[in-house]
């Protein structure tokens, strides 16, 4: 029996390869293979030709051929594919090799192009500009939903489908500046004068009423429907009860607030003076951190939320790690929900980090425009690669598997 069972799979094998058909042929090995890796995926190219049927092979092994991949290790083989042809739910870190062939009329597969290898990485690492859009103003919010959105400067509001080109929509007037944007099931943009903007779509925009007219700096969500946004001499607006109003219990003298992030059931905030605020799920009622000689004293400007994120990485912590940044290049990181803070780290002097983000990883982007990165919040990497050139960089958000970092005058950049 399992002498039959053998046989019986290796005629499947060949049957398989041999397409089942007896009109077609086999092509020649597609030429100009390359293979890009990125984020839980790889790009794989090559140059087509009419008439040709292409199937892509994928294994987890340092070599690869058509006729050796399903003996290999996650075998997959992707039929009638064109190029470029990308190939998901890869594991980041881990070798692959990858090979094309080519077949007319569901004929036979011809042979394989030389096998290529590829190891996923998280995002964050390498940069390059985005599609420019001329006559833009500065770019100081970014969010990612199944699109991304960016908004900016004198009403500055934009979407774009990958994170490379962008398309400008319309904000309602009176227009103003906008500083940050989130989606929690809606979009929420607030800026100057206390604006805030709700939209389903990014494209029809409605401006609320606002509680307070202080300018807001930086909003977030809980990603059910509740948000919290944060501004000027300590503005604390939520939605929790209906409408846009000011916080329940704010603490007095609490100074301007410039990011707020949300995570494993608390809002933090922090601000001008290395002040922290924590708040209940509803965001409503806040408390100071005691100041701790390990809370830097320059202002912080942004704060970012990792689940699961622990001392070694992701997946270490059942309570996640809070990362604030700003002035002077402080760093600070909490596992405990903003309670108490680590020692600080410091990226070069005299940069400020102006935001922090958490999509695979880390994302920190300066006002020199030099973009760094960190699995676990403490040890910091600059990227290879920023195309700023020096330009300010003010904000960068997570979308699938990338990310998309905005700033002065329009610029754009995107990872993968």
């Amino acid at each position: 029996m399992k002498q039959f069972f053998t046989l019986f799979i290796a005629i499947l094998a060949v049957t398989f390869f041999a397409g089942c058909h007896n009109k077609g042929s086999s092509a020649p090995a597609p030429t100009n293979v390359s293979v890009v890796a990125g984020e839980n995926r790889a790009t794989v190219t090559w140059d087509m030709l009419p008439g040709i049927q292409y199937w892509v092979f994928k294994a987890a092994t340092p070599d690869i051929t058509p006729e050796n991949c399903l003996g290999t290790p996650e075998c997959q083989i992707f039929t009638n594919v064109a190029s470029p042809y990308l190939v998901a739910s890869l594991a980041n870190g881990t070798l692959y090799s990858f090979t094309v062939n080519g077949r007319t009329d569901s004929g036979p597969g011809g042979p394989g192009s030389p096998s290529i290898q590829a190891i996923p990485r998280p995002a964050g690492g390498l940069w390059s500009v985005s599609t420019p859009v001329t006559g833009l103003n500065d770019l100081r919010g970014v969010t990612h939903s199944s699109i991304f959105v960016a908004v900016g400067t004198s009403g500055t509001l934009l979407t774009s489908a990958d994170g490379l080109a962008w398309t400008t929509q319309t904000a309602p007037s009176p227009l103003t500046n906008f500083n940050a944007i989130t989606y929690g099931g809606t979009y929420v943009a607030v800026g100057t004068g206390g604006v805030l903007l709700t939209s389903a779509d990014a494209v029809n925009w409605t401006q609320a009423t606002n509680a307070s007219t202080n300018t807001l700096y930086a909003v977030t969500t809980n990603g059910a429907g509740e948000y919290v946004a944060t501004g000027a001499s300590g503005t604390i607006i939520n939605n929790s009860v209906g409408g846009w109003n000011l916080a329940t219990s704010i603490p007095v003298g609490t100074p301007t607030l410039n990011g707020v992030a949300y995570g494993n059931g608390k809002y933090v905030a922090v601000g001008a003076g290395g002040s922290v605020l924590t708040s209940d799920t509803y965001g409503n009622n806040w408390t100071s951190v005691n100041a701790t000689v390990t809370l830097p004293t320059s202002d912080l400007k942004s704060i970012a939320y990792g689940p699961g994120v622990g001392a070694t990485g992701p997946a270490t912590n059942a309570t996640g790690t809070f990362v604030a940044a700003g002035a002077s290049g402080s760093v600070v990181s909490s596992t405990d929900g903003g309670l108490t803070w680590g020692a600080p780290a410091s990226f070069a002097p005299g940069i400020q980090i102006n935001a922090v983000t958490y999509g695979s990883q880390f994302i920190a982007v300066a006002d020199n425009g030099s973009i760094y990165y960190s699995t676990n919040g403490v040890n910091w990497t600059l990227a290879t690669s920023s195309p700023a050139n020096g330009s300010p960089v003010y904000a960068v958000v997570h979308g699938f598997y990338d990310y998309s970092a905005v700033g002065a005058a329009g610029l754009n950049m995107h990872s993968q």
